[in-house]
């Protein structure tokens, strides 16, 4: 693995850990104790929570960089069921920010965003580490990336096109950049 991507990942696990500390004090008391079990389950792998994030939360950017959190609270980011602590990591901090999203003061919920922007940003920074630096990206990974985003209504049927296209292609690395481009437009 690359200095940058490492130098990306321990950025990763550290905004991640603030911001679980940050759900923590407003979360209710019978929730606080997963956010404790998901701080020490997530340094069991460091990898797997950028890697989640990147997959789930990623779809979602467009609606975040616009500061429009309500299609986000409607819609349930995590759709698979796994056996994955990991998933079920996120679908617990899911599971918090919307339980307490209508109680929380705006500069709360600034706050929130502003956390969730900088993990998307390191997200972002991550899989355009994989584009640029694996050869032919990284395939299971630009595969679940492209799954999410097929699930989310705001993508244009023509890009989840072209990329299908480029994936039944066998041009993974092609799929993968424009993916990233989608991502960071």
């Amino acid at each position: 693995m690359k200095d940058f991507r490492v130098e990306i990942i321990k950025d990763f696990n550290e905004y991640i850990e603030e911001f679980l500390e940050f759900l923590k004090i407003l979360a209710p008391s019978n929730l606080k104790h997963k956010i404790d079990q998901i701080i020490i389950f997530k340094n069991a792998n460091k990898v797997a929570p950028i890697q989640y994030f990147s997959i789930y939360g990623l779809p979602y950017k467009k609606f975040l960089d616009n500061n429009d959190f309500s299609y986000i609270l409607n819609t349930n980011l995590i759709t698979k069921k796994t056996d994955s602590s990991t998933e079920e990591d996120f679908r617990i901090i899911e599971e918090i920010i919307k339980s307490i999203w209508n109680k929380l003061s705006e500069d709360n919920k600034n706050t929130c965003i502003k956390h969730m922007k900088r993990l998307l940003k390191c997200s972002v920074d991550y899989v355009t580490d994989i584009v640029n630096t694996e050869p032919n990206g990284n395939k299971q990974f630009t595969m679940l990336i492209l799954l999410e985003i097929m699930n989310v209504d705001t993508f244009l049927m023509s890009d989840k096109y072209h990329i299908m296209k480029l994936v039944t292609d066998k041009k993974i690395q092609e799929a993968s950049q424009y993916i990233n481009f989608l991502l960071t437009k």
